[in-house]
């Protein structure tokens, strides 16, 4: 065989296969790095997340009864009395915010997890990423709902934030610590440290950008409802407010997958 046929057929070979460089981009099963699921039905299924937030929090929440404060006259309590009992209702709200967090999270990160996993293909990466979003979601989420309640607590009454600033900082708190754990564990299947800290810089965005967009309109639409809570007291504030928060954690998610296509693009 001469020289130049056997060039032919190496080159012949290269294009049928690929390159190393392009096998090992595009990892596994030919999958290429980045999330691949899309915003809609990354969307989608933030909505169908609100939907079950919103009716577990209906039906179940609070979760914890506040313990009674043994007093010498219930009519007329003292003060120590009326600082235990106080003491006590915050204890158990906390109590009740922190798992929700870790419900939520948790929940979140499994069909977020479970749908990336789907749509990629492989069993045994989406078991195992799943059971570590799972984790991560579900710690960062009783996190969160832990440190909005303290956060409640110690600026309850300082004079120098404003209704709306405190508000602010205990959604954040909350989303923002969810997001992460959420973000991260979805993003894990980008694969490459850039992109999965792409995405999850994309989760913590929708994070912050839901709690500007939910306190302003909350204030608007419910302006009897407590804002300085982490959940909302009314039902159909509580709707609006897991609604909109998981479907703006999905599309950013869902976004990923557009950044990483118009990424390759470019550098092809």
């Amino acid at each position: 065989m001469s020289s130049q046929e056997s060039d032919s057929i190496s080159a012949d070979a290269k294009q049928a296969t690929g390159s190393p460089t392009d096998i090992a981009q595009a990892g596994p099963q030919g999958i290429q790095p980045g999330l691949v699921a899309g915003p809609l039905r990354m969307g989608i299924v933030g909505l169908l997340m609100g939907m079950i937030a919103w009716q577990l929090i209906h039906w179940t929440y609070p979760y914890f009864e506040i313990p009674e404060v043994q007093m010498a006259n219930p009519d007329s309590p003292t003060e120590e009395e009326q600082r235990q009992m106080g003491l006590a209702r915050f204890e158990t709200g906390r109590k009740d915010v922190t798992v929700t967090g870790l419900i939520l999270g948790g929940l979140a990160a499994l069909l977020f997890a479970l749908v990336e996993g789907i749509s990629r293909g492989g069993a045994l990466s989406t078991i195992a990423i799943t059971g570590i979003s799972v984790v991560l979601g579900a710690s960062l989420g009783a996190v969160g709902g832990y440190c909005s309640m303290t956060f409640q607590r110690a600026y309850w009454f300082d004079p120098s934030l404003t209704a709306m600033t405190r508000e602010i900082g205990i959604q954040a708190i909350f989303w923002i610590a969810m997001a992460t754990g959420v973000g991260l564990g979805v993003a894990l299947y980008a694969r490459r440290v850039s992109l999965v800290l792409g995405a999850l810089a994309q989760t913590i965005l929708g994070a912050a950008l839901f709690v500007i967009v939910y306190v302003l309109l909350a204030g608007l639409v419910f302006p009897t409802d407590s804002g300085e809570r982490t959940i909302p007291y009314f039902s159909a504030n509580t709707a609006v407010w897991a609604l909109l928060a998981f479907g703006i954690m999905g599309l950013m998610l869902g976004l990923a997958r557009v950044r990483q296509k118009k990424t390759t693009e470019s550098s092809a």
